[in-house]
């Protein structure tokens, strides 16, 4: 079994890690969404669509129970054969789910991974998996103990923006200024 109780010692930990890559999970692909058939070969060109690619998002991978996640395969354009077939396997041995686009909610805390196999209609296969970490509930000492970790190791904006104004202002110290009668110095 995939999940199991975290310690708070362990949760807050894993808060921190998840704190210090604000950007981590925030999908940016342009991919089309796997309903979508992928472009066939035309009739100039007798050449099979490249081999299947397939992508797995997810909308959270973070929180605490109960976690609803919204998952979602795609399917890369130009790649495979339509019809697609596929499967979500959420990693807390509840029931498969044949949807390209499915919502879980995950009800104890553990780790998870949800993967997703997609068969196309030549038989080729390709699968890809999103990581889940669900959190028990956390009282409000333990939030509040673990913003302020987090508030330690990672820079308010006031203190970022400080500290770049201050190394852009000595950089711009660091440069040698021209004469003062206009002269290039030669």
């Amino acid at each position: 079994m995939l999940h199991s109780r975290f310690s708070t010692a362990f949760l807050v930990t894993l808060l921190l890690a998840a704190c210090s890559d604000p950007l981590a999970g925030i999908a940016t692909g342009t991919d089309s969404p796997a309903t979508n058939p992928p472009s066939q070969p035309t009739a100039a060109s007798s050449r099979p669509a490249p081999s299947l690619l397939v992508q797995a998002e997810s909308t959270e991978d973070f929180g605490e129970i109960p976690l609803a996640v919204h998952l979602t395969a795609t399917v890369r354009e130009g790649t495979g054969q339509a019809p697609f077939t596929f499967i979500w396997d959420f990693g807390d041995a509840t029931e498969f789910s044949s949807e390209a686009s499915v919502t879980h909610v995950y009800r104890d805390p553990g780790s998870y991974r949800a993967s997703v196999k997609v068969k196309d209609a030549t038989g080729d296969m390709d699968q890809d998996y999103v990581d889940i970490w669900v959190l028990p509930p956390m009282t409000d000492e333990q939030l509040k103990d673990a913003m302020a970790r987090v508030q330690a190791i990672q820079p308010s904006a006031d203190q970022v923006r400080d500290d770049l104004s201050k190394r852009l202002a000595e950089a711009f110290e660091s440069i040698p200024k021209p004469p003062a009668d206009g002269s290039t110095g030669k």
